[in-house]
């Protein structure tokens, strides 16, 4: 740990869903207890308080104590409750929570520039009250007032892109970076090759410290029932837990007394009507609007049906759990994209969303569990794929441009 790094100042601007949130809170997290940062500000999304009232208040704990009991640590923390640096529906709202119109959902091109003017004017005022010394962009339009207005500070910055396909933001802010820092193994057609830098996703150290310190076996399993989980992001999936649903009610008595069901619906999972859909089955199943300390889900799971979310699917791969991916058909199509990264390998099975049916899930889910020489195959191949790195390395590189 650099005793230097004490009085430097970052901001890392994340986002409202947990693909941009997490990786950013991971960095801090590596930030503070590795290199000893102690001033960091999270920029997010006025979304994103759904996953910050998630996260323990012992996530960040002091790197040490002075002898007078104070902490050593005072940068800026997320903490339940606590405010924090934010943008509110793409708009930069200092120390404050406010509810302003959101850029990609507005139809008045007036309200979509006051809010952009805005964002940039409070992220230029930001800058210039803290003086960071690097700024780092997880994607999202969060990132991007924020990114701009420290390239024309001369503040160095570099950004993060999580999937295959580059998000519009991450494209943009290209042009404004120093760094790239890219989730996938660079393809052939990659931009400027001596400004990417392949670091993988972050995944959480919580996660991460399970692994470290449990060996996962990729041998054959040996529980009666396969445990499933269903989840579709960190805001839920309504097409994936109907489609679920279907498929459960479609079991025979035999097929149910095969499965255990945990299933993330989302904060906007509509917990209520699917309980009283699952009460109907007489299927073992437990259901979460939201589940932070995914680790303890993920070390009891055989397999996952998902949508194919970077964050998602680096998790997946560091458990090695075998998938049945769903890709989210919008936003450019990118999580296909990475769906098929994994697919190719060998370490999942993928199904576009305009074509699968209960069915058809059915179907894919036990030739799984009744084909366990399958099941270990893919187990061994999702360990493969694995990336436990990202955090280590993007840190390093966000040091170099101190």
């Amino acid at each position: 740990m650099n005793n230097d790094n004490l009085s430097k100042t970052i901001i890392i601007a994340g986002g409202a869903t947990g693909g941009h949130f997490f990786p950013a809170l991971t960095l801090a997290h590596e930030l503070i207890h590795q290199h000893g940062i102690t001033h960091i500000i999270m920029v997010v999304n006025e979304k994103a308080k759904l996953l910050q009232n998630h996260i323990p208040l012992d996530f960040f704990t002091p790197l040490e104590k002075k002898k007078n009991g104070e902490s050593k640590f005072d940068g800026t923390v997320i903490e339940k409750g606590e405010k924090i640096s934010s943008i509110n529906n793409n708009s930069l709202t200092g120390l404050r929570y406010e509810y302003l119109p959101t850029l990609k959902r507005s139809r008045n091109i007036f309200m979509c520039m006051y809010t952009l003017i805005k964002a940039f004017i409070m992220s230029w005022r930001l800058i210039s009250r803290v003086h960071p010394d690097v700024v780092v962009g997880f994607g999202s339009s969060v990132s991007v007032p924020l990114i701009i207005t420290g390239w024309l500070q001369s503040v160095p910055t570099i950004i993060h892109e999580q999937n295959v396909i580059w998000g519009l933001a991450n494209k943009l802010l290209y042009f404004f970076t120093k760094k790239v820092a890219i989730s996938f193994p660079p393809g052939e057609n990659q931009r400027r090759k001596e400004k990417i830098v392949y670091t993988g996703n972050l995944i959480r150290h919580d996660i991460l410290d399970y692994i470290k310190n449990v060996r996962l076996s990729a041998e054959e399993k040996v529980n009666k029932k396969y445990t499933v989980l269903i989840v579709g992001g960190s805001q839920g999936a309504c097409f994936i837990n109907d489609v679920v649903i279907g498929m459960l009610a479609m079991l025979n008595e035999e097929e149910r007394n095969m499965v255990r069901i945990q299933h993330i619906l989302g904060e906007r999972g509509h917990d209520t009507v699917y309980k009283e859909q699952y009460d109907k089955l007489d299927i073992e199943y437990y259901l979460y609007s939201f589940y932070f300390d995914i680790t303890k889900l993920y070390k009891e799971t055989d397999i996952v049906i998902s949508r194919a979310g970077a964050g998602t699917l680096f998790e997946i791969m560091a458990f090695g759990i075998p998938s049945i991916l769903i890709p989210y058909p919008y936003a450019g199509a990118h999580q296909y994209e990475n769906a098929s990264y994994v697919y190719t390998r060998g370490a999942a099975l993928i199904f576009e969303q305009s074509d699968i049916s209960p069915i058809q899930l059915k179907d894919a889910l036990f030739s799984l569990i009744r084909n366990g020489e399958q099941w270990s195959v893919m187990r061994s191949r999702s360990k493969e794929c694995a990336h436990l790195n990202g955090h280590e390395l993007l840190a390093r590189e966000v040091i170099k441009l101190l």
